[in-house]
């Protein structure tokens, strides 16, 4: 069942008069917010756009257009907008699918970029992933988000509205080089407070052997995998795109593709320094919590040793024979205490002795 929203129920809700929405066991539609930003040298022009047919493209136009779209889950709104730029439906539905591998694309009108923009959740300490596709073409860019809370592209905007002259007065490839730049400087913070929380893990390594703290070393291996396998194929995708002759990137823009191709790489091998130093803290916790078993095992063997021959003494005086001249004797059961205290004082005299404790 669909109903058709009108002007007061549709702004109440924060949808465009006419969506469609499906009640009951359909899935609603979910809206999508387009953020448009025009540019060049001497203009600047920002608005967000209730529906894709209120940007007006020309590819003859002089300025930059910048649309940044949130939230790809909406397949009509993503087909307007690849039928108002004339994107391949094959670059569309990899915009859709936000399960895809960082990789490079290049169509005939079109240059294709997907990325993982990662962030640190302090509270749950797990690391969030979120797919970008940017799509470069003749005088514009748009890059799709989705969807999710926060956005590290807002102090490029900044730049963009204090009319920062280098961004101000270059072409869209310049600004997909600022966003990828963006993307790849985040990883570097993840990696630092990852670093901040493994120099707390080394203070206690040694000291604490409890299996929260295991669960902790297991937890950021974890981390370290997952920040791998999504910043890994982005080693390729700048290769590539550094090299590429594509006419959409002009020739002065190829040495800052070459620079963040080297923060990548030296982010790989920030990460591949972790794991290590992670695999090496893991052993390190399991031969101290080994040494700390084995210290306890240690006290209880001497312990069970110095009590044998105390419950030999106590065996062979509780036997039931009549025939026993100690049973009778007068001083018998303080020799038999003072037997057991030699005993005891020259067992502990030979272990001490040995080194054994």
């Amino acid at each position: 069942m669909k109903k058709i929203l009108h002007n007061k129920r549709a702004q109440k809700i924060g949808l465009e008069p006419g969506t469609v929405v499906y009640v009951g066991n359909k899935e609603t539609q979910v809206p999508i917010k387009l953020n448009l930003i025009e540019y060049n040298d001497s203009y600047y022009k920002e608005s967000d756009l209730g529906q894709i047919a209120n940007c007006e493209y020309d590819t003859n136009h002089t300025t930059v257009k910048w649309l940044n779209v949130d939230g790809v889950h909406n397949s009509s709104v993503i087909e307007d907008i690849g039928k108002k730029f004339h994107l391949h439906p094959l670059l569309l539905e990899d915009v859709s699918n936000t399960q895809q591998r960082p990789k490079l694309e290049e169509y005939e009108k079109s240059l294709f970029v997907i990325v993982k923009m990662l962030s640190y959740n302090d509270k749950t300490r797990k690391i969030e992933v979120e797919q970008v596709s940017l799509v470069l073409g003749h005088n514009f860019l748009i890059s799709f988000q989705e969807d999710k809370e926060g956005d590290i592209f807002d102090p490029l905007r900044e730049r963009l509205r204090a009319g920062k002259q280098k961004v101000r007065s270059s072409g869209a490839d310049y600004l997909l080089y600022c966003l990828l730049d963006m993307v790849i400087d985040h990883y570097f913070i993840i990696l630092e407070k990852l670093g901040e929380e493994m120099n707390e893990l080394e203070e206690f390594i040694i000291s604490d052997t409890s299996n929260e703290l295991l669960h902790t070393i297991y937890r950021m291996k974890r981390d370290m995998i997952s920040l791998r396998r999504n910043i890994w194929p982005m080693r390729e995708m700048l290769s590539n795109l550094q090299r590429s002759d594509n006419e959409l990137l002009s020739k002065h823009t190829h040495i800052y593709f070459r620079d963040i191709y080297d923060h990548t790489i030296q982010a790989i091998e920030t990460i591949e320094m972790y794991r290590d130093m992670l695999t090496g803290m893991l052993d390190i916790f399991l031969s101290s919590s080994s040494n700390h078993m084995n210290g306890i095992m240690k006290v209880l063997t001497t312990i069970s040793t110095i009590f044998i021959p105390l419950t030999f003494i106590v065996g062979l005086y509780g036997m039931n024979f009549d025939n026993m001249p100690e049973l009778h004797w007068k001083y018998g059961y303080f020799t038999v205490w003072i037997m057991m205290g030699l005993s005891v004082a020259g067992m502990v005299l030979y272990f001490k002795r040995k080194k054994w404790f």
